[in-house]
């Protein structure tokens, strides 16, 4: 069935692609390129970076939390504004000499900050110019589009920085967020006047919520951040295995493969869910098993190609289907004026806590398990995820 959502989803929709392209063109080279720019360790930039990342993570919390959802579009213009801002001071961070390092991280932090903000702020506008309509089929879009910056923007940057140097890498990603900044200002208009239309909400709809409150949704926070953590593997457990046991290639391949299918497969994949008649809930724990199960295969498959595309493909279903079916669930179970707050707690458990979480343990489990135990590991990960959903279904 065709939905028609808000003129600022689909303008989101754009503005997600091309600042996903703008950022993954940088990431896969930040920090040899960082390094080589000023002439310290690549363990200095990794230290930069995760600074930055607690720092964005935090100031991004405090900002969704303490914002009125009529913030959201200015919010969003600031941080493209600031995005293009970061890329700058980067690409100039080496005629500062003697600041050079402290410009580079001070400039990091702002990056990291408005991408965390952007996320959050653009979640908000859908929830909130969208609240009755089922938005699964907006979300696995968006998943889709980011799977499409994903994808080619290592292409893109690769090239560029081979050919031309980091400093030139720096320049187009600034130029492609200036792209970004146009687009969310001369949308601004639309953006807020969706979001005011979408503060009159009937009377009736508004009762159906009254008895949803964000603490009610702690199963599924919990859930996903559980869930999180394992697709946090892909930053540790996974790649290490591979090289470990395969080669390196199968590692680019995992990567490869894996932005591949979040390109193809979630528009598809709501469609047919949809046509089922599967439920959020049901959509979730099969996002849930099929992300288990790629893990407990890495060290039993990484070994060779086919083994590395079949855990692979598990992990991307998995991938799509929780981070597209977990929200719907969110947006259904809150009242429409705690969408800000709603969708800041699950980013910042999810990309933060999880993601981070997940990294850390991972290397952990490997340190400290044999690959049976790790089996029994992430099964009662999986059973506590599931249980947790399923008691989000009777909350």
């Amino acid at each position: 069935m065709k939905r028609i959502y808000s003129k600022s989803s689909n303008l989101l929709l754009l503005n997600t692609f091309v600042m996903t392209l703008a950022i993954f063109m940088l990431n896969p080279y930040l920090v040899i390129g960082g390094g080589n720019l000023l002439k310290v360790p690549d363990s200095d930039i990794s230290f930069f970076l995760m600074i930055s990342l607690l720092c964005g993570s935090i100031i991004s919390l405090i900002l969704g939390l303490s914002s009125k959802r009529n913030h959201a579009v200015f919010i969003l213009i600031v941080a493209s504004a600031g995005s293009v801002l970061a890329f700058f001071m980067l690409s100039q961070s080496i005629r500062f000499y003697g600041f050079e390092k402290l410009i580079f991280l001070f400039a990091l932090i702002i990056l990291r900050s408005c991408m965390a903000c952007a996320s959050i702020f653009t979640r908000a506008i859908h929830f909130s110019t969208n609240r009755n309509v089922d938005c699964s089929y907006l979300f696995a879009t968006t998943v889709a589009v980011f799977g499409i910056g994903s994808a080619l923007g290592p292409i893109l940057g690769g090239w560029i920085y081979q050919h031309y140097g980091f400093n030139r890498l720096l320049q187009l990603a600034m130029l492609i967020s200036l792209i970004s900044f146009f687009l969310v200002i001369f949308g601004s208009p639309i953006m807020r006047r969706d979001v005011f239309n979408s503060a009159k909400i009937d009377f009736e709809y508004q009762n159906k919520v009254d008895d949803y409150s964000l603490i009610r949704t702690w199963p599924l926070m919990l859930a996903s951040v559980l869930f999180f953590c394992m697709l946090g593997q892909s930053l540790s457990f996974i790649p290490v295995e591979i090289s470990k046991h395969g080669s390196i290639n199968l590692v680019s391949t995992f990567f490869s493969v894996n932005a591949i299918i979040l390109f193809i497969l979630p528009i598809p994949l709501a469609r047919y869910l949809e046509k089922m008649k599967v439920s959020a809930t049901l959509s979730c724990i099969i996002g849930l098993v099929s992300m288990t199960l790629s893990i407990i295969m890495v060290p039993f498959f990484c070994q060779s190609l086919y083994g590395v595309l079949y855990f692979t493909i598990l992990y991307s279903i998995g991938e799509v289907t929780f981070s597209t079916y977990s929200i719907e669930i969110l947006k259904k179970v809150i009242k429409h004026d705690q969408s800000m707050q709603a969708i800041t707690i699950y980013s910042f458990l999810t990309t933060s806590i999880g993601i981070g979480l997940g990294q850390y343990c991972g290397m952990i489990f490997l340190d400290f398990f044999s690959s049976f135990e790790l089996v029994l590991v992430w099964l009662v990960i999986l059973f506590i995820a599931i249980k947790l959903i399923i008691r989000m279904e009777y909350k």
